[in-house]
């Protein structure tokens, strides 16, 4: 019975610390450059919602883009929700109106009370489409928060050139740190989830359990002739269903998208909600698409789920075996901190302990999701990561 129990647990950690060891051997190969890139047309799109802390911030690091690149352009999407004046919109007309790149500079309007980030992207999607004649451009959707660096821009440029048949790209989001010991703690854990989930797949095409992220993504012209808009609340797990529904091709970016961690466990905890809610919206994304699921459809939507489920039951199991002096499974864990460390050059004993105070805060972030879940209606449209007053480039 006890292996009956454990054995899940193994096979999922074993899996984490075997993609863990691959990352930790291999490196990004060199990316030859690619001139044909700047023939192409970028818009920078941010959905904003009370960004009011970090807009000017925002609009003064991406003018650098504008500087050295004439085929970039940045559209700003606001929404009606906000109630703070001045609102975002109206920061960001005012400092368009003295920045001499206010030409290359949009702002529009999402006047759905009830909508999220998804629903902004879609608001900018249907205004590109109204204005472009011909082909559609490239799109580069961020958050508020996403820094990625000037000088990795043509590089990603070149790298996508060489992989023709993905349709979206992603960034591979690195939180900055917090002044909280338990959002370090949390930032620390997610070390692991980046390496095994994002950069392994950055390295290698046939890893096959990345997915899109949402912080910073790169959307070729072709995707819209597959499907027409972004899913709700554009997290990246329901985006990577909905590819993977209609057949669709995407990859991971090996070049960092530095973002905000969250300033308190507060907002730690709340922006987790509809993280949470895309993870577990597989089929009910299936009914919504009205596609028919066949088998091999069924099977990874579970599949998925399981393995999702695997990270929070292994966290569980954990004081279990070492309550019955089983070493195995605690060995693993800590072989993973180690290595997790190690590969982010923070190796020590207080974020060894950081590190492994995480894997419990990551169990109680899930908790907490299933208790607002099956105790309180869920309302995806008030969750949002919280800003601080500015992100170190």
């Amino acid at each position: 019975m006890d292996a009956l129990i454990l054995l899940p647990a193994y096979l999922y950690r074993l899996a984490v610390l075997g993609i863990s060891l691959y990352v930790a051997l291999h490196k990004v190969k060199k990316i030859p450059h690619c001139r044909s890139a700047r023939r192409n047309s970028y818009v920078f799109v941010f959905p904003v919602y009370n960004e009011q802390i970090i807009i000017r911030e925002t609009i003064s690091y991406y003018e650098q883009f504008l500087a050295h690149y004439a085929n970039i352009s940045l559209l700003f999407v606001a929404t009606d929700k906000e109630t703070q004046r001045p609102t975002t919109a109206e920061i960001i007309g005012h400092y368009c109106q003295g920045s001499k790149y206010a030409e290359r500079m949009k702002i529009i309007h999402s006047h759905n009370l009830k909508g999220t980030k998804a629903t902004q992207l879609n608001v900018a999607l249907d205004y590109i489409r109204a204005q472009s004649h011909g082909s559609l451009p490239i799109l580069v959707c961020f958050d508020c928060d996403a820094r990625i660096a000037l000088e990795d821009w043509p590089k990603a440029l070149a790298y996508i050139q060489n992989h023709e048949k993905a349709l979206l790209f992603s960034f591979l989001p690195k939180p900055q740190s917090s002044r909280s010991f338990l959002v370090q703690s949390l930032m620390l854990h997610h070390q692991e989830r980046m390496l095994v989930f994002e950069y392994a797949a950055a390295l290698s095409d046939t890893i096959f359990w990345h997915y899109p992220m949402g912080a910073t993504m790169l959307v070729k012209p072709q995707l819209w002739q597959k499907i027409d808009q972004f899913p709700e609340p554009i997290d990246d797990i329901p985006l990577r269903y909905q590819l993977y529904l209609n057949g669709l091709h995407y990859s991971s970016l090996p070049f960092f998208t530095l973002v905000q961690a969250p300033p308190n466990m507060t907002n730690a905890f709340q922006q987790i909600i509809p993280i949470f809610k895309g993870v577990f919206s597989y089929f009910a994304l299936a009914k919504k698409s009205q596609l028919r699921l066949t088998l091999a459809h069924i099977c990874y939507g579970l599949g998925w789920y399981g393995i999702y489920l695997a990270e929070f039951y292994s966290i569980l199991i954990l004081p279990i075996a070492l309550a019955r002096n089983s070493w195995s499974l605690p060995v693993i864990f800590l072989i993973q901190v180690i290595i997790n460390l190690v590969l982010a050059q923070q190796l020590s004993l207080l974020n060894a302990f950081k590190h492994i105070l995480g894997y419990g805060l990551r169990l109680a972030q899930f908790l907490f999701f299933l208790i607002k879940v099956l105790l309180f209606p869920i309302n995806l449209e008030k969750y949002k990561t919280e800003r601080v007053n500015s992100i170190s480039k």
